[in-house]
């Protein structure tokens, strides 16, 4: 999931709104930071909703190299609630996306 957002840095990016609502709309890069934010934070529903926005608008755009990350962070905020199942979707939906990226790169033969 790449790295992580501790709780100073959260509360930096979410409680001084540096990183708002309104500034990720239609940029799924900078949701997936809010969300991660969020997560730090332990503020489930908001990273969800947070996320739910990213993943439409990334799939609107066929950004699927950024879909990969918000279904992980997804699966994270689900393990935060305890909602295993839904976190196992959510984590097999990132691992699918990504496989299927890495099928389309070309490996360098040497």
């Amino acid at each position: 999931m790449g790295r992580q957002i501790g709780e100073d840095a959260a509360q930096r990016l979410v409680g001084r709104d540096v990183i708002r609502d309104e500034d990720v709309e239609g940029t799924p890069r900078a949701a997936l930071v809010r969300a991660q934010a969020l997560l730090a934070l332990e503020r489930w529903s908001e990273a969800t909703a947070v996320l739910t926005t990213a993943r439409d608008e990334a799939l609107q755009q066929g950004a699927r190299s950024i879909l990969w990350r918000i279904d992980a962070v997804q699966g994270a905020v689900y393990l935060g609630e305890r909602r295993r199942l839904e976190a196992r979707r959510a984590f097999d939906s990132a691992r699918s996306i990504a496989a299927e990226i890495a099928a389309t790169l070309k490996v360098n033969e040497q």
